[in-house]
């Protein structure tokens, strides 16, 4: 019989927790242990490394290693100094485009407790402008804003290399389209223990690794270090991919990748051709809805293309939800494409077709 999820209230309230945790790149244990929380009951063995990748294992004895995995962190920024009227000046973590910063709610993650909120904010008198009335944009140019008077007070709250995410709301903008900040990659994270919670019931007979990996904003750092410890023979990387129906898509250069038609499935060096065949295959045999993207570049953008290089032996291939306004304050994607996710996720894993 065919695997088959059901997206119910549990479900929703599930993903929206997954969502509510802040993990920019770096800073990532908040999501990591939400994330072991989530599935420590369905797994026979956890483990943490030195660089905060979180492993669930099924089966930990089996020789046969199957890795799924989901990236934990989020694109964000740090603070880098503090002016003297109290302003907070900061760099990127991660591919942030500087105008989708101006003007946004962010939540400091302080290190001497708590969250601070303020808002991004520059001086628009300074503002060059071209001779179509654009500005240039640079985050330098940018301060958060938090509300103090001036720097003794502010640093009374927050230290030099506290991070920071976007403050913005979870919604659903339609029955099946989600707004939120960080759906890439917290929708892979809740895929991915939706899928080990379905495993652990039906108890395959190899090893499954299910893995929250750390650092994928900045360089597919976490990745690096947990390939080379379990050395899978099969890898699957969950992630999200750029929709591109907007306008001015780039379907031209990656393909059509639409919200709601289906799990996206990667052509490219990434991903080992064998591999990628079965899943195809099962999802064809199993009816579950998928398209096919070339992904932006012929290789690297996702935790796959370290896999593979540090795998070893291993088997590669990305299972990615479509995701619109990606790195930006209001990603979106639809329900009924993750639900295809973790149906292809334990299908292929259950019982792939060769």
């Amino acid at each position: 019989m065919a695997f088959t999820y059901e997206f119910t209230q549990e479900s929703k309230e599930l993903l929206q927790k997954f969502l509510e945790c802040d993990s920019p790149s770096g800073c990532e244990s908040e999501a990591t242990h939400f994330f072991a929380d989530t599935v420590k009951s369905c797994c026979d063995e956890m483990r943490r490394d030195a660089m905060g990748n979180v492993t669930a294992i099924l089966n930990p004895g089996s020789d046969v290693r199957t890795m799924i995995s989901a990236h934990a962190d989020e694109v964000g920024l740090q603070i880098t100094s503090v002016t003297a009227e109290g302003m907070l000046r900061f760099r990127p973590v991660g591919g942030i485009d500087p105008a989708s910063l101006c003007g946004q709610q962010v939540r400091i993650l302080s290190s001497r407790g708590g969250k601070i909120e303020g808002v991004v904010a520059r001086n628009r008198a300074l503002a060059n402008f071209d001779q179509h009335g654009n500005a240039t944009v640079k985050t330098s140019e940018m301060w958060i804003d938090t509300g103090g008077k001036n720097r003794e007070e502010v640093l009374q709250q927050i230290e030099i290399g506290d991070w920071a995410v976007w403050g913005s709301e979870t919604l659903f903008l339609s029955d099946n389209v989600i707004k939120a900040k960080a759906l890439d990659n917290k929708v892979g994270l809740f895929i991915l223990s939706e899928a080990m919670r379905s495993l652990a019931r039906h108890r395959p007979a190899q090893g499954i690794y299910a893995v929250a990996t750390v650092q994928e904003e900045i360089g597919l750092r976490g990745m690096a270090v947990v390939a080379q410890a379990i050395k899978p023979r099969t890898g699957l990387v969950v992630d999200m991919a750029h929709a591109t129906d907007i306008p001015g898509g780039d379907a031209a250069c990656s393909g059509e990748l639409s919200l709601g038609k289906g799990v996206a499935l990667t052509r490219n060096a990434d991903n080992t051709p064998e591999l990628a065949s079965i899943l195809r295959k099962t999802a064809d045999r199993n009816g579950i809805p998928y398209q096919i993207t070339v992904g932006r570049n012929p290789t690297g953008g996702t935790d796959a293309s370290r896999l593979q290089l540090f795998g070893g032996d291993t088997m590669v291939a990305d299972i990615s939800v479509p995701c619109r306004h990606m790195h930006t304050p209001t990603e979106c994607c639809d329900i009924r494409d993750i639900v295809s996710a973790i149906e292809l996720l334990v299908s292929a894993i259950l019982d792939p077709a060769k």
